[in-house]
Parts: C-alpha cells; structure tokens; sequence
C-alpha cells in the first residue's frame, strides 16, 4: 500500500527507501568498574591483570580511583579506554597486546606511563608521604626514569614498578602509604631496583 501510494504522488518508493535517514545507532553504556572487572576478567585469561575480579574492582573504585571517562575511549586513563582493550583483546583474538592496555598500569594506551605514575603518586600518597609538590614535578622526574619494564612489574628500576606499587598504596592495610610510597621514589628504593624481570 505504501508502494502505491508513492507512486501515486510521483515517488519513486525505493529511493525513498534509500533517501531515509538511517536508524539511530544507540551509544555504548557508560563504563563501570564492574562491568570493566567482568570483562577484563573474561578476556584476559592467559595475560592476567588482576588475580580476581574482586581486586579488580576494588582497585578501579578504591585503590587506584580509575577515572570513568566514556564509553568511546580508546586512550587516556580512563575506565573506557580499559574496557574496549579488554573487549578487542578478544575480539582481535590478541591478548598480549591489549590485555596490558586494559589492565591497571594502562600499558602506556590507557594513559602514558607518566600519566598514571603521577596520578597514582598524587592520588595515593599525600600528607608526610607526599613524593611531588605537585603534577609537573611529578611528570619531569617521571620523564627520567627507565620505561623498559612491562606492566605489573614488582621488581627492576623502571616506571612500570613503581607504578605497580604507587596503586598498592591506599590499600586498606594501615601504613600502606608508608610501606609503598617510598618504593615509588626517585632515585629507587627496593624492590624498584635493579634490572626489570624478563617478560
């Protein structure tokens, strides 16, 4: 019927078909530590961020404050960005290469290595434990420190250690600031010493 009726008014109803403005594409979810957590944990099954989706959770809310940005990340520190490297990791079928993006560190995708060092140093150690009188202090000692570490080191002078340890430090253990502030320092304290482990 509608066929007839717009031949009827002089219409040619398949290009009026083609001429429409197409459905609207509804946008991603706004991403949450939850949802990240399952899907990190999901993807990441022979390159681990976490060691269990409740750490997981407790670290994007709590220990490391992840900031959420949007749904569309795919840089920068962000919960967002985290969430579509852990989803591609699977659907690129390549886990070593977006499964350190997706996890705590950012992988130097989901923020700099600088960016999250400076932000975990300003975030979690404050007071006597403060490290940086504030961000540019922070990103120009950052900017001599050796980057070649991987992610979620515990060990080796690089900025992927301290790292590791600077989202340790508002853990709910009393004195954490105290017990892991410090291995963040520059020049390095142990266990931020020596060589970086072999991947």
């Amino acid at each position: 019927m509608l066929s007839i009726l717009l031949l009827s008014m002089g219409c040619d109803p398949v290009k009026a078909a083609s001429d429409a403005a197409p459905e609207p594409i509804d946008a991603r979810p706004a991403p949450t530590c939850e949802n990240y957590c399952a899907t990190i944990q999901a993807s990441c099954t022979d390159v681990p961020q976490y060691p269990s989706e409740q750490a997981c959770v407790a670290y994007c809310k709590d220990f490391g404050k992840i900031p959420i940005g949007a749904a569309e990340d795919m840089s920068g520190n962000t919960v967002g960005c985290r969430t579509y490297h852990a989803t591609v990791a699977v659907l690129q079928n390549n886990q070593a290469l977006h499964c350190p993006h997706a996890g705590p560190s950012g992988g130097d995708v989901c923020g700099s290595w600088c960016e999250n060092y400076c932000y975990l140093a300003q975030l979690n150690c404050t007071g006597s434990n403060q490290l940086f009188a504030d961000e540019q202090t922070c990103l120009d000692a950052c900017a001599q420190m050796p980057a070649n570490g991987h992610a979620n080191d515990e060990s080796g002078d690089t900025i992927q250690c301290r790292i590791h340890f600077l989202g340790l430090a508002n853990t709910e253990p009393p004195g954490s600031q105290t017990m892991f502030c410090p291995v963040g320092e520059v020049p390095a304290t142990a266990p931020c010493t020596g060589a970086p482990p072999a991947p």
